[in-house]
């Protein structure tokens, strides 16, 4: 038996000018921002970490096409130091 699922897509692009990431024990809640919209996804840790890896392999591709992207993590405050955090643009943990 076929299973379908009826899926709404919104037409719109949005690009993303910033990003954060709140980890807690069970799930990442991903906070992308476009312009003046904000958006939060949750998800497990194990999909995180699917999104990150299929996000190198495409950005491996772009390079070996367009050349070498150099970039690094912003510096991180002292506050985001002392948590041991390593990610990510903005990083919140969840207490």
């Amino acid at each position: 038996m076929e299973r379908q699922m009826n899926v709404s897509v919104d037409p719109n692009v949005y690009y993303v000018n910033n990003a954060g990431i709140i980890s807690q024990e069970e799930e990442l809640i991903l906070t992308l921002w476009s312009g003046a919209q904000l958006r939060q996804y949750a998800m497990a840790p194990a999909h995180a970490k699917r999104i990150m890896m299929l996000l190198a392999q495409r950005v491996e591709e772009f390079e070996k096409v367009h050349g070498k992207i150099d970039t690094s993590l912003p510096k991180q405050n002292e506050q985001d130091n002392q948590s041991n955090s390593s990610m990510g643009f903005q990083i919140n943990k969840a207490q």
